[in-house]
């Protein structure tokens, strides 16, 4: 489930077995020779991309020697099986798989869901061509419909880390390393069309480790956070911003913080303008506010505090290019839009669960995502538009959430399968 004004980012793969059962005698012949053959189930439910490992045998058990089997499928266009009985789902719809060997035989009904999954893979990020960048058994990912899932280099030395932010200009931002204290690197990928991709640490001054957050459309400008050194042996993390200079070099600064606070940047947008949060001392305590910074004429930044609350009560989510805001409030999902000097907040509602929601990205359309709970007691992925309201996305399970959008409208996030070692799949629901 998601944790506080998280959408929870988790691994999982789907995997259901169609595995055989049954009674009574040993269901072979006097040569040896099957006499009956059965799935244990026959129904399973996968999406797009997604698998399943149908598995006949004997009433009585028994296995079946593979290259006895002879496999097919009603419609290849909704789903393909292999020799090994291995089904594919390839578009939504239902489709029923059978084998035989011999004159026996069994079906199964495949439904096919209309999303797309990414097994293991843990979404973070959706570009305008619909490519997912994340995380894979730890380790940084590019997803394409074409080319399937392939894994990032790290640094020399390093290992693990993700992909946060993409751009289209074959830009990828995220950490090499894992981002902990004593190995993360923020880094930016350049994706080859070969298929390769070359790995660059982004500089930061003073400070053992670092994160990128975000890219840009242009793949010009990065946002993140970095650890630098207010004083001995004291290290804070601070919201970085790294441009590009006309040398292809990249230039890094700090965004600027109240005194002894410290923060983070999240997204930035066509505009230059930067959103992230800010934790700092006030005179009810430590406060967390969701900002935007905006360069000024005289190259300096000013920091606009969107919304304000108790330590960890508000959450940035998402930025686009009119600045409208994507989060999180005292547990509710919430668009921010600007109101003359100041902003105007909205509440996005739930599904009928009434008891959590969270935004975690807005696309320029102004349509929202993140997670919320149903009636039910279900957390579900969620899509809202001022024009719609909030809808169900659906899921490949019984749970989900979604963590990014793109212009397009297409969604990556996770679905939750309780029944998976991993607990997760991740998740491509396509646009509209």
């Amino acid at each position: 489930m998601i944790s506080r004004h998280e959408a929870g980012y988790r691994r999982l793969c789907l995997a259901a077995l169609l595995a055989g059962c049954g009674g009574g005698s040993d269901g072979l012949g006097p040569t040896g020779s099957p006499t009956s053959l059965r799935f244990s189930r026959d129904t399973a439910t996968i999406g797009i991309d997604g698998n399943v490992a149908l598995i006949p045998r004997e009433v009585g058990g028994r296995a079946i020697a593979p290259e006895a089997l002879q496999w097919s499928s009603s419609d290849a266009a909704v789903a393909s099986v292999s020799a090994a009985g291995l089904v594919t789902g390839v578009a939504g719809g239902e489709v029923e798989i059978r084998v035989r060997v011999a004159e026996l035989g069994d079906t199964a009904r495949i439904t096919v869901l209309p999303f797309i999954s990414l097994g293991t893979a843990e979404p973070r990020t959706i570009d305008a061509d619909g490519n997912v960048g994340g995380i894979i058994g730890s380790q940084p990912f590019i997803w394409s419909r074409g080319a399937g899932l392939r894994r990032l280099p790290n640094l020399p030395g390093t290992s693990g880390g993700g992909v946060f932010g993409l751009a289209g200009q074959g830009t990828a931002v995220g950490t090499s390393g894992g981002g902990d204290l004593e190995n993360g690197h923020p880094v930016v990928w350049t994706l080859l069309e070969d298929g390769t991709a070359t790995v660059e640490a982004l500089p930061w001054d003073g400070g053992p480790t670092g994160f990128a957050h975000g890219v840009a459309a242009a793949g010009d400008r990065i946002v993140g956070q970095v650890f630098a050194q207010p004083a001995p042996n004291r290290y804070n993390p601070y919201p970085a911003l790294w441009t590009r200079a006309a040398n292809g070099i990249w230039l890094v600064e700090l965004l600027p913080v109240p005194v002894d606070g410290y923060g983070a940047a999240f997204k930035v947008n066509q505009t230059g303008h930067v959103l992230g949060l800010v934790e700092a001392d006030g005179p009810q305590g430590f406060t967390t506010s969701v900002v935007v910074w905006t360069r000024l004429p005289d190259l300096t930044w000013a920091r606009e505090a969107v919304a304000t609350g108790a330590l960890g009560t508000v959450s940035a989510g998402g930025l686009n290019a009119a600045d409208a805001v994507a989060g999180a409030q005292d547990d509710r999902a919430m668009l921010w839009t600007r109101s003359g000097a100041g902003w105007t907040s909205q509440d996005l509602g739930d599904l009928g669960g009434g008891e959590f929601s969270f935004a975690s990205d807005i696309n320029d359309a102004g349509t929202v995502v993140g997670a919320t709970f149903d009636s039910r007691g279900r957390q579900r992925a969620f899509s809202w538009a001022a024009a719609t309201g909030m809808r169900d996305l659906g899921s490949l399970s019984v749970n989900a959430s979604a963590s990014a959008l793109n212009a397009t409208g297409a969604v990556a996030g996770l679905s939750y399968h309780p029944e998976s070692s991993t607990g997760q799949i991740g998740t491509l629901w396509p646009a509209p």
